[in-house]
């Protein structure tokens, strides 16, 4: 019965594979190649005289050829930046995506040195009705949203590195349907920092519809090879792990949809967590690792977990083995498979439902062996228990009015 299930997801799989559309050309408008100006590209600049923004040819650096767009001190085609004049510099395009097509990737070069935190690019998602207005450097931070975009969206940053690097995120599905604007942002503040500011080039954003992935192999998540559409699947993607595989989650802000485990989902030493944002299914066969050696990592599912097989998260100490639920809907965690151990290192019950209950909790005598968070959780145990602690007295317990069982 299961290999005639499985034929039939890989069936289905066959089907819901589609290729995507190019919003954003890399070799045209987002590499600056249509002009010398932002506005022959079809983006639009907001600039102060301090560090500004330009479209230019400077020196070849490696994949970023032609024209590109990078901060210049003196409107010269050298990047180069004053580190004593403070500056929120922007340059932004407005992109429409159809609905229904929720995976939404962004792709660009970069080259920069800054300083972290304080001379950075980030990159944000907003409506249309904000429109940046340089200005002052807005503080210290990664992923702050400055006061003249306020309402906008963070999605992603530059840090300081040597060369040229490649950054790819997914942007929110919930912008499938709508028409956003896109905005690049470069700030630098009044000391610090080392040459070259920011470089950017070969901009692109696609799109396309949500597939499903079946491991044809083990091995990483990130790498094509492991999956049967020689390609990695996305956050909003899903993906079935089959029997006899294993495939390890081996980077940063790697996720997905939904996910059945009928092989083995294991982690690397590098990612520190890996997310589900739809429902997490466990096969009696399947087995879901949360740590890498003797380093605890952290699971987070947005919607249902239904364990018919095992889930490990007894590995870990402190806050290192992590468990969250952070649906914006009731959540069940159901089955009858096994947490290994009776035991979760640590649980963060997350959920911004309004509903009484809004976790659904069935199975019985589980440990929370250091830390209970119960921030927004109203948990229905029905007639199981949970125990705080393992064998000893727990770690921390968080229990803000209004959470509990």
């Amino acid at each position: 019965m299961r290999k005639f299930t499985l034929w039939i997801f890989m069936l289905f799989c066959v089907f819901t594979y589609h290729a995507q559309t190019t919003v954003i050309n890399p070799s045209q408008e987002g590499g600056f190649e249509l002009g010398s100006t932002f506005a022959a590209n079809g983006w639009s600049v907001s600039n102060v005289t301090n560090n500004p923004w330009i479209v230019g040819a400077a020196a070849p650096n490696g994949a970023m050829t032609g024209n590109s767009a990078f901060i210049s001190q003196d409107g010269t085609n050298t990047p180069n930046y004053n580190l004593t004049l403070p500056v929120s510099n922007y340059f932004w395009r407005d992109v429409t995506i159809p609905a229904g097509q929720s995976k939404i990737n962004l792709t660009f070069n970069w080259v920069q040195q800054g300083e972290a935190s304080w001379d950075i690019v980030q990159v944000y998602v907003a409506p249309t009705s904000i429109t940046p207005v340089a200005g002052g450097h807005p503080g210290s931070g990664t992923t702050n949203v400055p006061a003249a975009i306020a309402g906008a969206t963070f999605v992603a940053n530059t840090a300081p590195l040597t060369g040229v690097q490649t950054l790819s995120v997914f942007l929110p599905p919930s912008l499938a349907g709508t028409t956003f604007r896109l905005i690049f942002l470069w700030k630098s503040d009044t000391s610090g920092g080392t040459q070259p500011p920011a470089q950017i080039d070969n901009i692109s954003l696609t799109h396309t519809v949500p597939g499903n992935f079946v491991s044809i192999a083990t091995g990483n998540w990130g790498s094509p090879s492991t999956w049967d559409a020689n390609a990695v699947p996305s956050p909003v993607d899903a993906a079935f792990i089959s029997g006899g595989t294993t495939v390890t989650v081996d980077a940063v802000n790697q996720g997905i949809d939904n996910l059945t485990v009928e092989g083995t989902l294991a982690y690397a030493s590098a990612p520190t967590q890996f997310n589900v944002n739809g429902n997490l299914t466990v096969d009696p066969s399947g087995t879901v690792n949360v740590f890498s050696g003797t380093t605890g990592k952290t699971l987070v599912v947005t919607k249902n977990i239904i364990n018919e097989g095992t889930i490990n998260i007894s590995v870990g100490s402190s806050s290192a083995g992590n468990l969250t639920l952070n649906g914006s809907a009731v959540q069940t965690v159901s089955g009858s498979g096994v947490f290994t151990n009776n035991m979760i290192r640590n649980l963060t019950c997350a959920n911004t439902s309004t509903a009484i209950p809004n976790i659904n909790w069935a199975f019985d005598n589980i440990a929370i062996a250091t830390n209970l968070n119960l921030t927004g959780a109203r948990i229905n145990l029905g007639t199981n228990k949970m125990i705080f602690g393992n064998l000893a007295a727990g770690g921390t317990l968080t229990a803000p009015v209004g959470s509990g069982f």
